[in-house]
């Protein structure tokens, strides 16, 4: 007979299974938390637990929320992953379509422009692991207006390509806004 887990017990298993779903090891948590290496262990074991005002941290270098955390379901990332593939995606079609598509000097420039911000958008994610919604959505329009307004110097297909990287950078943007949403909406009731 399975026994009834603790709240302490549901949240130390919670941070492990957080940590790992990013790959993250142990040393790196503690070092984006300022936190040591022992005490995520300790948090992960039981042996103590992050206090209160650590917690909301926590939950956002493991790109969840507090409430998945404390509860028994198990921590949801989903969307954090997935937002994160959306902006792989636009950075593929874009570098594809430089790389495929002939171009006056001035397409290719702005193609390489574009290329460049939404590398530096997948890098902040990277080392950062936080969710830059505004710079997101920025750059998504930018790159819709690429789209609209450069029909001298990009041909159909790097202006499509425009297009489809800026409609999924605002949906990655969307995927992450909405996220935030629910999780104020658990701290309110």
């Amino acid at each position: 007979m399975k026994m009834m887990q603790t709240k302490g017990e549901i949240l130390s298993a919670n941070l492990k299974r957080a940590r790992n779903q990013l790959r993250l090891t142990q040393s790196e948590a503690a070092k984006q938390l300022n936190v040591s290496r022992q005490a995520i262990s300790n948090w992960e074991t039981g042996r103590n637990l992050p206090d209160v005002l650590l917690l909301q941290q926590v939950a956002d270098v493991y790109q969840t929320s507090v409430d998945a955390l404390m509860n028994a379901s198990a921590v949801t990332t989903i969307s954090a992953k997935f937002s994160k593939v959306l902006i792989v995606i636009a950075e593929t079609i874009l570098v594809t379509s430089r790389m495929t598509q002939l171009s006056t000097i001035a397409g290719l420039r702005m193609m390489d422009g574009l290329i460049v911000i939404v590398a530096m958008l997948l890098f902040i994610f990277k080392i950062r692991r936080t969710r830059l919604v505004s710079a997101t959505i920025l750059i998504g329009v930018l790159n819709l207006i690429a789209a609209r307004k450069s029909q001298i110097d990009l041909n159909f297909g790097m202006r499509f390509a425009c297009f489809a990287a800026g409609i999924l950078l605002l949906l990655q943007a969307i995927i992450s806004l909405t996220r935030r949403i629910t999780e104020n909406h658990h701290f309110q009731h």
